[in-house]
């Protein structure tokens, strides 16, 4: 039977040998060492081609999209007994060729993992040379030697376990509350990254890839006291990055590709840093991509504004243009001064005849201004804003009475769908005027889904989507929108 090969990647039920017996070309070119394996053509070449690969088309297809191969065989024990012994290769192979006919149920994948591939493309670094795969989990290695290998530390067993972690659904630690990246099925995420990278058995999908993004905390510090972030806490204590430190990152990068991107935020502010203008304007000298979470409080001076112009991208952290709330919650922000912050900064890159950087915004969404979302949209398309980055604010330990803004997944389900309703206008209106929209973790789905539990009479604490944290008062996102990448400030 000739069939349309699919996009999904391995169709389910498959046997290498039948599918090499049934296209005599591709055991050739097997036997010459051109392919290790007759998957490996079907999933490279194979997928575009109408070639006899020996399964169910049809059944293939479906299954690719939707199987759990531990939930078929836990419940249909003769199946699995049938494999144990060998008369079926799989679950799957079984469901193909026998149990779609006998009636029996089709399992479908839980979300139990994160779409994440942070661990196989990035690589972060705090102020004291700490090394961690995302914003969120710290790992036991420590980088501080100029000569050493950024691939050797992604290549450890820390960063290893961590991917099969997410390849095998079994999250622990900060992964469990991530509010940054999707919940979603280890299939979805298998099938990704062998159509993203051509490698098949988990030995391979463990290694890293190359490295994507450099995340870079300058500092930890910052200008401001926004009202839900930790470093409003009175027990927060930011430190910059030492300057022996920051030369040699400028040493190690001398060694890097030029393609990777680097993004020069963490929990602080970038630009509270003294040696933020020399450092920044370094590493674009050397041909990088450099990126930056901004809130622009403080007017720049004309070193800072030329020494920002150098970015590739500028993501300024902003909730509202509504003056009152700006000032409530980010206490000394005025709109104005962001407004002239990034006029300067045009204008420093005109003068040194460069293209300006690419602007966006990231914008927390709470109780307090989700209402007031719509008005963001002309101040972007104003602006020549190119990006905007929601994220939702996530409850942690209260820092004290000014903590006035809470997460929406905490108010009534009408309120809750409010906000969705209005997010979801916003989003129309940026995307219409030719903005990318990112809605990191896809945290809109999760909020009609909390919506509807509550009003079938569940709970918030039900949820699991509330939960405290004692680490700080609220959360911002460290996600990629578009490919600008917005770490957190």
């Amino acid at each position: 039977m000739l069939t349309t090969a699919l996009e999904l990647g391995e169709p389910l039920g498959w046997r290498d040998a039948i599918y090499l017996q049934l296209n005599p070309d591709v055991a050739e070119s097997v036997a010459q060492g051109r392919f290790r394996s007759g998957l490996e053509h079907y999933l490279r070449f194979g997928v575009n081609e109408p070639r006899n690969n020996g399964v169910d088309a049809a059944a293939a297809k479906l299954l690719a999209a939707n199987w759990d191969e531990d939930a078929y065989l836990r419940g249909n024990p003769d199946v699995a007994a049938a494999v144990a012994s060998g008369l079926f290769g799989s679950g799957a192979a079984h469901f193909v060729l026998r149990g779609q006919f006998e009636g029996r149920d089709l399992p479908t994948p839980q979300p139990n993992t994160r779409i994440c591939f942070d661990p196989w493309v990035q690589l972060e670094l705090d102020v004291q040379g700490q090394v961690k795969p995302c914003c969120k989990r710290v790992v036991d290695d420590r980088w501080s030697d100029p000569s050493q290998d950024l691939d050797d530390i992604r290549e450890g067993a820390s960063f290893r376990d961590l991917r099969r972690s997410l390849l095998r659904g079994q999250l622990e630690g900060p992964c469990v509350d991530c509010h940054i990246r999707p919940l979603g099925s280890p299939q979805r995420l298998l099938q990704t990254l062998r159509r993203e990278t051509g490698r098949f058995g988990e030995a391979e999908l463990l290694r890293s890839l190359p490295l994507r993004n450099l995340r870079v905390e300058v500092t930890s510090k910052c200008n401001l006291r926004c009202v839900y972030c930790a470093v409003s806490h009175p027990d927060y204590a930011g430190r910059h990055m030492p300057h022996p430190f920051l030369q040699g990152l400028l040493t190690m990068l001398q060694r890097q590709p030029r393609d990777l991107f680097v993004m020069l935020n963490g929990h602080g502010e970038m630009t509270y840093h003294p040696d933020w203008v020399a450092f920044s304007s370094a590493i674009a000298a050397l041909g990088f991509r450099t990126s930056v979470i901004t809130n622009l409080a403080k007017l720049l001076d004309p070193a800072e504004a030329k020494g920002l112009a150098s970015f590739y991208s500028i993501q300024v952290s902003m909730d509202t243009v509504d003056p009152e709330l700006l000032r409530q919650t980010r206490r000394h922000v005025k709109l104005e001064t962001i407004r002239e912050n990034l006029e300067r900064i045009r204008a420093a890159a005109r003068a040194d005849g460069r293209k300006p950087p690419l602007l966006g915004i990231s914008c927390g969404v709470y109780d307090a201004n989700y209402a007031t979302l719509d008005d963001l949209v002309s101040f972007c398309v104003a602006e020549g804003i190119g990006f905007v980055t929601f994220w939702q604010l996530v409850k942690y330990d209260a820092i004290g009475p000014v903590n006035f803004v809470e997460p929406v997944e905490s108010l009534p389900a009408d309120r809750i769908r409010d906000a969705v309703d209005h997010l979801a206008r916003t989003a129309a209106l940026l995307r219409a005027a030719g903005i990318t929209v990112e809605i990191a973790g896809e945290f809109d789905a999760e909020w009609i889904r909390l919506a509807g539990q509550i009003e079938a009479g569940g709970s918030h604490a039900e949820s699991g989507s509330f939960e405290p944290d004692a680490n700080s008062s609220a959360a911002a996102p460290c996600s990629e929108p578009a490919s600008a990448g917005a770490p957190c400030n």
